[in-house]
């Protein structure tokens, strides 16, 4: 490029921004000129913004905003422009709200009418830049909806800005992920640079270092994958390690679910991070394949913390096999009663059946596992689990069992177990 030609494309960008500052500054005079009251104005909206011009909106198919009923669920999802709606109290805008689709008018309000789309995110942007108050952090929104509007940079200087309300940067973080990689944004990678370099930063507000590593998932093509990986491997600062295995224990990306498995399976992991890589092998994206990893591993275990991160993750996954394997750790002889009862307070969430509950109070004798027991068949609450709840009452040779059982049964509003408990209260002694 001659030096001609790149003082040509220097002069025009200049011009650009000058042209865009400008209209922002009449759109701002125009609003300004309502000094109480509402005003309106709408630009066009970017490619994915539907909504009903009144109540919801949808953008990028599956981030829905507003408020439903049945009534509105049946309105179809029109393209439209996104319509902004300013509340004004002596020259101050104290209220934001924002609608997409049909185009329509709030009555009492001054109508600005339509704006170029940069004007308006460049006016939203400015609120955002320099209110404090709730208000500045509902303008991003709108912003980042503008159609050909280049947002992240601006976003990204928000959320680098320590000075500014904690709540206000990390929506501004949430909306530059989304619009990182927006043409002229601030592209994917440096955004992941900037996210995990605000991570880092112990000096920082560790809720808005915790939305950093959130942000991290949400920036496009997994670009902030390998930035978690890193932090969640950061010996130095435990609780950063740990947050951030947690942060990718909430992605159902398979590079995320091996990385768990790998960190699981490491003892010079910090702890909190191990723990936390083996408790996000459960949840929704917990598989088969998990569970079979983390019954293999559970005997390794040393920790406490870990073991029951285990224990949950596994009842959480589910399935036969699983619900089988932790009936075997009630069961067993040699383990932890700590460990044993934590295994039956997870059975109904693996889906054990009462039948094999009721069998294992039969045939273990440890007082405090069977009291672990009559507790989850109080949970249970069917028909099998109260008739046994009843015998023991009447029958157990334990008195202590025979109590809980009987105090547990005081929380059924059941006519047949109130009959039953008062038969009790009357029976000679």
């Amino acid at each position: 490029m001659t030096t001609r030609s790149l003082r040509w494309l220097l002069a025009g960008a200049i011009l650009t921004t000058l042209t865009h500052a400008a209209s922002a500054q009449s759109l701002e005079r125009r609003v300004a000129q309502v000094r109480d009251g509402e005003v309106e104005f709408n630009y066009a909206a970017r490619a994915g913004v539907c909504g009903d011009g009144r109540y919801w909106m949808r953008v990028d198919a599956n981030s829905w905003h507003g408020t439903f009923n049945d009534a509105t669920r049946m309105t179809p999802c029109e393209d439209g422009p996104v319509r902004v709606l300013l509340t004004r109290a002596e020259g101050a805008t104290v209220k934001l709200q924002t609608y997409a689709g049909p185009l329509q008018s709030e009555q009492g309000a001054t109508n600005i009418g339509r704006v170029s789309a940069r004007e308006a995110a460049a006016f939203l942007l400015n609120i955002a830049q320099t209110v404090d108050a709730r208000t500045g952090g509902d303008a991003i929104f709108p912003a980042s909806l503008a159609d050909s509007a280049t947002v992240s940079p601006v976003l990204l200087e928000i959320v680098q800005n320590a000075a500014r309300p904690r709540e206000l940067r990390r929506r501004a973080m949430s909306y530059m992920a989304q619009r990182a990689d927006e043409p002229g944004g601030v592209g994917g990678r440096e955004a992941g640079r900037r996210l995990a370099a605000l991570a880092r930063d112990e000096r920082d507000n560790q809720q808005v270092r915790q939305s950093a590593l959130s942000a991290l998932l949400r920036l496009d093509a997994g670009a902030g994958f390998t930035a978690l990986e890193e932090l969640a491997l950061n010996a130095n600062d435990p609780w950063l390690a740990g947050a951030a295995t947690k942060a990718l224990a909430g992605s159902g990306d398979p590079r995320a679910r091996e990385f768990l498995r790998r960190a699981a399976a490491r003892t010079e992991m910090p702890n909190e991070a191990r723990t936390a890589a083996i408790q996000g092998l459960g949840g929704e994206y917990g598989s088969a394949a998990d569970a079979t990893f983390l019954r293999d591993l559970y005997p390794k275990l040393m920790s406490e913390h870990q073991r029951d991160a285990a224990l949950s993750a596994i009842a959480s996954i589910g399935g036969s096999a699983n619900a089988s394997w932790l009936l075997n750790i009630a069961r067993g002889d040699t383990g932890a009663v700590r460990q044993r009862r934590r295994a039956i307070e997870l059975a109904d969430r693996a889906g054990v059946p009462v039948t094999e509950l009721i069998s294992l109070y039969d045939n273990v004798g440890d007082s405090e596992i069977r009291a672990a027991i009559i507790d989850a068949l109080a949970r249970d609450g069917s028909r099998a689990a109260v008739d046994k709840l009843l015998a023991i009452a009447r029958e157990d040779t334990q008195s202590n069992q025979r109590r809980r059982a009987i105090s547990v049964l005081g929380r059924f509003d059941d006519s047949r177990v109130r009959e039953a408990l008062r038969g009790l209260i009357e029976r000679p002694r």
